[in-house]
């Protein structure tokens, strides 16, 4: 276990590299106890769960095109929106394409608060609220505002910055859609955020 961490943790980019970016969408494993979350993680779903392939993802709501100023861009819309969608498909709950989906996920983003300063340390909260409703009656079924928190320190400021925050918004996506899987057996916690077992 602590041998698939370990290489886990070093396919994070650090934060001294060159490059900032990290991906948003969680890696979603059939052994979830394999992932960076342990067994609490976002698992492909077998075939006989009621939101296999049954799930379609509307539009984020509130969020601008682009998140980040000056040479600190974090995360586009569109980035965000396909993150989401490729993170529902590893699991196993986004419908193919040209399919009628029985659930539909809604997503308001609140905010991201990752403030600028001149420090050895960054840190960054992501605020965002998913909804799942049903397709035909437009049923609640499912209402969170899921809350994730990064920290990070060393290396060039401005790059710690953005890739602190963004570990935040795939900590909070994977957190939904472990969130989720638990909820359609009514199973689903008060609190849906993951904790890494490890930093990045």
């Amino acid at each position: 276990m602590h041998r698939i961490l370990t290489l886990l943790l070093l396919s994070i980019p650090t934060p001294a590299s060159a490059d900032w970016t990290l991906p948003l969408s969680p890696g979603i494993r059939k052994a979830p106890e394999h992932s960076i979350f342990g067994a609490a993680g976002p698992r492909v779903l077998p075939s006989d769960h009621p939101l296999f392939r049954n799930v379609s993802v509307e539009a984020v709501k509130n969020m601008p095109d682009k998140i980040g100023r000056f040479l600190v861009p974090i995360v586009k819309r569109e980035e965000f929106e396909d993150a989401l969608r490729n993170g529902l498909k590893s699991s196993a709950m986004l419908v193919p394409e040209g399919n009628p989906a029985r659930f539909t996920l809604k997503v308001s983003w609140n905010e991201l608060h990752a403030p600028q300063k001149i420090s050895f340390s960054s840190s960054a909260r992501a605020r965002i609220s998913y909804e799942l409703v049903r397709s035909d009656t437009g049923q609640s079924l499912f209402l969170r505002e899921i809350v994730t928190e990064s920290k990070s320190s060393g290396g060039d400021g401005a790059a710690r910055l953005a890739r602190t925050a963004r570990f935040a918004i795939m900590v909070n996506i994977a957190s939904m859609i472990a969130c989720l899987d638990k909820a359609a057996y009514g199973q689903a916690p008060t609190d849906c955020a993951l904790t890494p077992l490890v930093r990045f």
